[in-house]
């Protein structure tokens, strides 16, 4: 059975080890940024929101194992933090690939010229990094 619960500071190393194996992102961790999926004791999947100013928020650190994946965690991972966070708009930044995943979870496509200050330059960073230069980079939000 799976459970979904928020991570707590000994979670910390688990999930560092998660993200870094499926190259999310590892930037700023904070534990009660994150959602967590777990079978049992083991950590099969995360998400999280960061906080990048006061009016920004992304959706972000969404990985789930491969042995995992296909059954809905993904997905119950997405609702679960949208429910409990309440403020609005999040943003993300994902590959065109995810597009219809994130639409299938309440996410709608924006135009990157709308981002806020701050997530569009992490989206110019982004998009010059090695593993972009083969995939196309978009912009989605919650409202």
């Amino acid at each position: 059975m799976i459970n979904y619960q928020k991570a707590s500071l000994k979670d910390i190393n688990e999930i560092t080890e998660l993200l870094t194996k499926f190259e999310g992102d590892r930037k700023d961790i904070s534990a009660n940024q994150f959602i967590l999926a777990k079978n049992g004791d083991r950590l099969i999947g995360c998400i999280r929101i960061k906080e990048l100013d006061k009016d920004c928020l992304e959706l972000a650190s969404l990985v789930v194992m491969p042995e995992y994946r296909k059954q809905g965690i993904g997905s119950q991972l997405v609702k679960t933090i949208l429910s409990k966070e309440g403020r609005r708009p999040i943003y993300l930044l994902c590959s065109a690939q995810q597009q219809g995943f994130y639409e299938q979870n309440g996410f709608e496509l924006i135009d990157t010229g709308v981002l806020p200050t701050i997530l569009k330059n992490e989206y110019l960073r982004i998009i010059k990094l090695p593993y972009a230069q083969n995939i196309k980079v978009i912009a989605m939000n919650y409202r």
